[in-house]
């Protein structure tokens, strides 16, 4: 039986405390598979938030925001994930800056890596982005031989060679721009996000300067042809107190079906003689005992 497509909406959203965002966040989650929300200024105590806001079909990766600025939590990253439709995943990193999934049935093994990295402060910050892309880079070498890679998040810059090329009401520069830009040449990454011939779109504003930055983004790896069907910035609308804007893309995933990936296991077996392979009944005995006692199935 041939694999059947599925699309899965992913929408990635910098919440700036979701507290005061919460019927935004609602919003948005309705219409996604998979939610990367950073920057939700959460405790553990206050996780509750969001397990009201989600439904039983929902999991959840929580990362609790664990620095302390003006009196308040700051930062913090969680996964939200429709099991229905994307079916089993599991948390395989988890720091400050970085929280990782793992597709486990249902579609096609995916890696997602959700990211809210160090802004740019002095070198000591710049020193601290470096090394918060060598562990995603860390991360790439492990997975990629078996999964997709798609990161998605708060880059808080973008590639200097766009950079470099965009209109500006200032010379300041990024300088974090030019080390995103070697990470992503290095481990073969696009921008999906960023318009053909025109740079980036606008996910962030800041009030209080005078020029527009360009810091959420998708990024998925170019060996692996991920297909997709849309990729945009979400509209600017009254009920979003953030003063980030979501970015979402539709990816065209496969369905994994059971007989596709239990006679992938029998093929690559050796603890029963060849012959019986070829036995219809004990294939057919196989494949249900199979199925009622794995946990990858959905």
């Amino acid at each position: 039986m041939n694999n059947t497509k599925l699309d899965v909406r992913l929408t990635s959203f910098n919440s700036h405390g979701l507290k005061s965002n919460l019927d935004y966040f609602k919003n948005i989650l309705t219409d996604c598979e998979i939610c990367f929300i950073s920057e939700h200024w959460l405790s553990n105590a206050e996780k509750i938030i969001i397990k009201e806001s989600i439904q039983m079909n929902h999991k959840l990766y929580f990362s609790s925001a664990g620095k302390n600025l003006a009196g308040r939590p700051f930062a913090g990253n969680l996964f939200i994930v429709n099991k229905d439709t994307v079916g089993d995943t599991v948390l395989v990193y988890e720091d400050p800056h970085i929280l990782a999934i793992k597709t486990k049935s249902h579609i096609e093994p995916t890696l997602f890596i959700g990211i809210y990295l160090t802004c740019y402060h002095n070198n000591e910050s710049k020193a601290s982005y470096s090394q918060e892309l060598d562990t995603i880079n860390n991360l790439l070498k492990l997975y990629r031989d078996e999964c997709k890679i798609v990161m998605v998040g708060d880059f808080q810059t973008f590639p200097s060679v766009l950079y470099d090329t965009q209109m500006r009401n200032n010379n300041k520069r990024n300088p974090l721009s030019s080390v995103l830009q070697w990470f992503l040449q290095e481990n073969k990454l696009d921008l999906y996000d960023v318009l053909q011939g025109t740079g980036p779109t606008t996910t962030y504003q800041h009030k209080t300067l005078p020029n527009s930055s360009y810091i959420d983004h998708i990024a998925m790896s170019k060996d692996d042809s991920i297909s997709f069907s849309s990729c945009f910035v979400h509209p600017m609308v009254d009920i979003n107190m953030s003063d980030h804007q979501p970015v979402s893309i539709t990816l065209e995933c496969e369905i994994r079906k059971i007989n596709t990936i239990v006679d992938k296991i029998c093929n690559n077996l050796k603890t029963f003689p060849k012959h019986v392979w070829k036995d219809p009944r004990f294939k057919q005995v196989y494949h249900e005992e199979l199925a009622m006692k794995s946990d990858i199935f959905t």
